[in-house]
């Protein structure tokens, strides 16, 4: 199957996707995270301009022999309005002692799949110095156990 239309529009949102700021905290480890939400914000005007669509398309259920875990293998297939499309894999993994770990699995797949697929940086490589990123590099804010 062709994608150069599919190929093409995802260049033009990537150059028009930039780095994903982390909004989220988790309290009980201390760490800040980019959410689903921030992803999201941070991609949805430039796949729908370019005429781009992902879509969960299945979603396999893998062994796990940790408590309280859940694990998919996932399909993503990554759609333009030309009809061209391309499929992607990945796996992810999600806990919860509750009734959670199957959408926390969803939601880290969907992430890795977003930001992998569209080389989305999310300010936090110790490697890479960008001036583009400079701006995500203030001050922590104080948070209290």
């Amino acid at each position: 199957m062709q994608t150069n239309k599919l190929l093409t529009a995802l260049n033009k949102a990537m150059m028009e996707i930039g780095p994903v700021k982390k909004t989220g905290y988790n309290k009980h480890h201390g760490y800040k995270y980019a959410s689903d939400a921030d992803i999201t914000l941070a991609v949805r005007s430039a796949l729908v301009k370019h005429g781009i669509s992902i879509l969960l398309v299945g979603m396999d259920p893998l062994p796990s022999a940790k408590k309280n875990c859940e694990k998919f293998q996932f399909r993503w297939q990554i759609a333009h309005t030309s009809g061209e499309s391309i499929d992607v894999q990945n796996c992810a993994e999600g806990f919860d002692a509750q009734d959670k770990a199957c959408y926390k699995a969803i939601t880290g797949s969907k992430k890795y799949a977003y930001t992998s697929n569209l080389m989305i940086a999310t300010s936090d490589d110790p490697e890479v110095y960008n001036a583009k990123l400079e701006q995500f590099n203030e001050p922590e804010p104080e948070h209290e156990p």
